[in-house]
């Protein structure tokens, strides 16, 4: 066998194993770890507008909103307690982390199917809507699971 061949089988490998280790994660899987394992998840991406601080108003002195992305997977799953981060149950729902540039990336694929590359945060302080955060991994963000 070549040396190209056998990069190229390697590299199928790679590709169905980490697909059947999303599916696997997605059904009933083992907990996941928080950061710095990387984890592969499936789901629909939502963007939800939460009611913002009092404090928070436009230039019209309207009260703004603050906006959230979320990937809702379809099977619950849980977090593995590590240092002071601690375990949660029935996760089905993960805000998504994201700067500028993975937003630009986001906003156009929100409400399809997508599957996320990242590392997990627990959510901290009273500004995050739920559990568990998502931080996308770099270069690839995420990609249309059914196009």
């Amino acid at each position: 066998m070549t040396k190209i061949s056998l990069f190229a089988a390697a590299a199928a490998l790679c590709i169905v194993h980490r697909t059947a280790r999303a599916q696997e994660v997605m059904k009933t899987g083992p907990c996941m770890d928080y950061k710095p394992v990387p984890i592969e998840l499936v789901g629909h991406l939502e963007r939800v507008d939460f009611p913002g601080d009092p404090t928070y108003v436009d230039r019209e002195g309207k009260e703004r909103t603050q906006p959230g992305y979320y990937l809702r997977i379809a099977h619950p799953t849980c977090t593995t307690a590590a240092g002071s981060y601690v375990a949660h149950t029935d996760v089905t729902l993960f805000e998504m982390v994201l700067d500028s540039t993975t937003l630009a990336a986001v906003r156009p694929m929100v409400d399809k199917e997508v599957t996320v590359r990242g590392t997990l945060l627990p959510a901290t302080g009273g500004h995050h809507n739920a559990p568990v955060l998502l931080v996308p991994v770099l270069p690839v963000l995420l990609y249309m699971s059914n196009p």
